[in-house]
């Protein structure tokens, strides 16, 4: 239970009358003025292979770290600490923004389970202060099998991320994949029902973002600098598409 000032109350109020961003900002260009920044509670960024979702999702990270006042802790379940970094060097400006601060948190686990989340974000993260935190999970698949269905069902591990987030006044964004049914179809840009597998997560999540990399899937049709992110879910603010900067092409 949090107990919030009527003062802070008041300011995210006018900030949502505004259109202004309330969340917490990414800092790539477009996106925070359709999102209006990343929710506190729970998002999920979807993507197909070679979609570029997790690049997405290591520039974010980079970019709000850059800051030096929100806190970053990406749970690594897929890649060790050492070959993450290598990734996050790949892109642009990443070593001066991984030496400038501290706020960067990498834990490399491959079993990564809902209390182990919990009792890192307890130790890292001071909730007293009223700061905001970012939270990644670079793999929904892998946390799932480390939570055996038997003993919970994708509705209550879902219900239990969202309020771990909201406890610790975090964003908690968490890469997933789409359907293989989207690679059969005629129209390849991601929907909602693209992940009607794990539709209770869709259901708690306070922002659902998909990456479409339309080059890929139609070479003749598409220019190779055409990558755009899709709002489909959006409590905050709007839908819609959002093109990124040719800087960011997933590749």
């Amino acid at each position: 239970m949090k107990a919030l000032k009527a003062s802070h109350l008041l300011d995210h109020g006018r900030a949502y009358t505004a259109n202004a961003v309330v969340g917490i900002p990414t800092g790539v260009d477009g996106l925070d003025q359709c999102t209006r920044g990343l929710p506190i509670g729970l998002m999920l960024l979807a993507g197909r292979h070679a979609s570029g979702h997790e690049l997405l999702a290591r520039q974010i990270a980079l970019n709000v770290s850059r800051t030096g006042s929100t806190p970053v802790i990406w749970f690594s379940t897929k890649f060790s600490g050492e070959f993450l970094m290598s990734l996050f060097l790949a892109h642009i400006e990443a070593d001066q923004a991984l030496t400038a601060n501290q706020t960067l948190t990498i834990i490399d686990t491959p079993r990564l389970t809902l209390d182990m989340m919990r009792t890192k974000l307890a130790e890292l993260l001071d909730i007293e202060n009223g700061s905001r935190a970012l939270v990644i999970v670079d793999d929904l698949e892998i946390l799932l099998k480390s939570c055996p269905p038997e003993s919970i069902g994708k509705i209550e591990i879902a219900h239990q991320l969202r309020s771990a987030a909201l406890a610790h006044n975090a964003s908690l964004m968490i890469c997933c994949g789409l359907s293989r049914k989207l690679e059969e179809r005629k129209n390849k840009t991601p929907c909602l029902s693209d992940l009607k597998r794990i539709s209770p997560f869709v259901l708690e999540a306070d922002q659902v973002m998909a990456a479409y990399y339309s080059h890929y899937y139609e070479p003749e049709g598409f220019p190779e600098d055409e990558w755009r992110i899709l709002i489909l879910k959006n409590r905050n603010g709007c839908h819609g598409s959002v093109g990124m900067p040719r800087t960011m092409l997933p590749w």
